[in-house]
């Protein structure tokens, strides 16, 4: 309850006001359903405009935001939990199959990993589709505009959800899991045009 209550407020100020987000393509998002919602990441205001209007969703953020006195416990309770980045976490891993399956909650990833990976050549992390494949669960693409500054204009586009079921057999084969990365890394930027 005070969860919905303290979305609402940071969605009328940071979304509606500061930021000015537009959201298309939400009904893509159906209620009823858990998923790995997959997107670029530009700016500290991504994760904020999707836990915002994607319901029932918990955000996998890396480590180190947790250890920042009384923000990190903050997150927590928001809905947050932690990912040790470079390093195999299988607790988070665990964690995340859990969110998806037992929660029946929606799960936000960013596969590049950082900010403007697009500027960096960041090669995308194999996570959002192994979790996709080992839960069941269908991705989410999701294109947000580049950075921008206070009270400019920032677009959400979310995309079609598909499904990675035929992979389920060779969740192993790490080269199927990169390509499987790149290809929803294709997904989100073109929906930018």
């Amino acid at each position: 309850m005070i969860v919905n209550i303290i979305k609402k407020i940071v969605y009328i100020v940071i979304c509606k006001i500061m930021y000015r987000v537009k959201y298309i393509g939400m009904d893509n998002i159906k209620k009823d359903r858990s998923y790995v919602v997959a997107c670029n990441h530009m700016s500290w205001v991504d994760p904020v405009a999707l836990w915002c209007r994607v319901p029932n969703v918990r955000v996998m953020a890396k480590a180190e935001l947790f250890k920042i006195p009384v923000f990190g416990w903050i997150i927590t309770k928001l809905g947050a939990f932690p990912i040790r980045r470079g390093e195999k976490d299988f607790g988070s891993i665990y964690h995340s199959i859990n969110v998806l399956k037992k929660d029946k909650c929606n799960l936000i990833i960013f596969p590049e990993g950082t900010r403007n990976a697009i500027n960096k050549n960041v090669k995308p992390k194999i996570g959002a589709v192994y979790l996709a494949i080992t839960s069941g669960s269908e991705i989410v693409p999701i294109h947000v505009t580049k950075r921008c500054h206070i009270f400019g204009k920032i677009t959400v586009t979310i995309g079609t959800p598909y499904s990675l079921e035929e992979y389920k057999d060779s969740i192993k084969d790490k080269e199927m899991l990169n390509e499987r990365s790149k290809e929803l890394m294709e997904k989100i930027y073109a929906l930018a045009k």
